[in-house]
């Protein structure tokens, strides 16, 4: 069977979501359910992941060109991007990227993913695994909403 490429660029393609359950942090969610909605990434996504250790140190690179005179300025800043004088991991730094961008539930900065990280390192391993599980099925068919015009059985 051949490859429907009209059909295929008319589709609607949404992230594939998924609730990831984090019970360690149940103290947080007050009487909600601790759980965190992930979703699948985008190609865009994954490379802005990829590249973040680079960035990362090009910045705190740039910063400590700008403010290497005022030490205590130059850490209050790196906390705010994310950066910790380029002593994280690579991998940290992409997962960290990862989870910034593939959370759509509680909406996390990075300041809040590092400290998330920090605190609770398997949750964190966990969690951007998951997203990099839905990135690799690819997105999902938008479902049609029905439209009400058909008339109901009756039984």
């Amino acid at each position: 069977m051949a490859f429907d490429t009209k059909a295929f660029l008319r589709a609607e393609f949404v992230p594939r979501e998924e609730r990831v359950p984090v019970p360690a942090l149940k103290s947080f969610f007050g009487d909600d359910e601790p759980v965190f909605v992930v979703r699948g990434l985008t190609a865009d996504e994954i490379n802005r992941a990829q590249e973040a250790s680079k960035r990362s140190k090009d910045t705190d690179d740039i910063l400590q060109a700008l403010i290497a005179d005022n030490p205590d300025k130059l850490a209050e800043l790196r906390e705010a991007l994310g950066i910790s004088n380029n002593d994280r991991p690579a991998e940290v730094v992409r997962r960290l990227e990862i989870l910034v961008q593939g959370i759509v539930e509680p909406v996390l900065d990075m300041q809040m993913a590092i400290k998330f990280a920090t605190a609770f390192p398997i949750d964190f391993y966990s969690i951007t695994s998951k997203i990099l599980e839905l990135t690799g099925l690819g997105m999902d068919l938008k479902k049609s909403k029905p439209s009400g015009k058909t008339a109901t059985s009756a039984a």
